[in-house]
Order: structure tokens, then sequence, then C-alpha cells
């Protein structure tokens, strides 16, 4: 949603159009640069984030960022040759519901991998143990798991 300009409420000759609202990650973002007069002799903008250039037009005075990400937020301007630059603008952007459905599913999946796994490991050490304390276990069961002097000796 942009807002419109009443130049009369500015004084300045170079305004950046671009959204009020924070825009969803993946959508598109279309900003302007707009001049009080409307037909400049050179209609040429470069357009800045952070104070390094973005974009530069040679012909036109609007930039599109097809797919936008959170690392597109920051201050715009846009600067015309002859006319001087417009004041800065933040960009907004928010995570989109989508990838935080994917998040949480990506964090339930290795969560759910990681009990998986602890329970597996308790299962057999559980196992391994009862087994050596089991009276009726066959000598070779028990000798199997015992540690012999001779092996432990320097």
């Amino acid at each position: 949603m942009n807002v419109p300009v009443h130049w009369k409420d500015f004084d300045v000759d170079v305004i950046l159009d671009s959204p009020v609202h924070p825009v969803t990650e993946g959508d598109n973002l279309t900003l302007r640069c707009l001049y009080r007069d409307k037909k400049p002799s050179n209609l040429r903008a470069e357009f800045y984030k952070d104070g390094s250039v973005v974009q530069n037009q040679t012909t036109g005075d609007m930039m599109i960022i097809p797919t936008v990400s959170k690392s597109h937020e920051g201050f715009y301007y846009c600067k015309h040759p002859e006319k001087g630059e417009s004041q800065k603008s933040w960009i907004s952007v928010r995570v989109s519901g989508a990838s935080h459905v994917k998040m949480f599913g990506f964090n339930m999946i290795t969560s759910l991998l990681a009990v998986c796994t602890y329970l597996t490991v308790t299962v057999v050490l559980v196992f391994k143990c009862c087994k050596l304390r089991d009276p009726h276990s066959s000598v070779e069961d028990q000798l199997q798991y015992a540690v012999r002097e001779d092996e432990t000796s320097i």
C-alpha cells in the first residue's frame, strides 16, 4: 500500500515512493522515484540501500525487486542526477507464514530424530545390562561381556 504524495506538503524535488507497511517475504517490491516536475528532462534514478548503490537506472525511475527476502530490509532512497535525492525510507520485510510452517516442521523432525535415537540407545543398553545380570544366561554369554584380568593388566 502506497500513500498518495501531495507535493505542497514537501519542500523537496524528489520523493521515494515505497510501501508504508512491511513487505511479505517472497513478494515483489516496487520502488519509484517521483519528481516535483512531472517530466524531468532526464528520467534517470539511482537507488540506494543503506548508503550503497543497489541499481542505477539509465532510463526510467522505477526499481523492482522480484522476490523480497529478509536481507532486503533497510533504508532506501533514490537520487536524480539533476534534481537531488529523496529522504530515506525504511523498508521492512516480514517472514511469510509458509516460512514459519517450514521451520516448525524442520524443528519437529529433528527433535523426533533425536528422541528416537536416545530411546533406541537406552533400550539397547538396558537390554545388555539385564542380560549380564540374568543368572540363567549361558556361561558363553557372560564371558562374551566379561573383562579378562590379563587384558587389563599393564
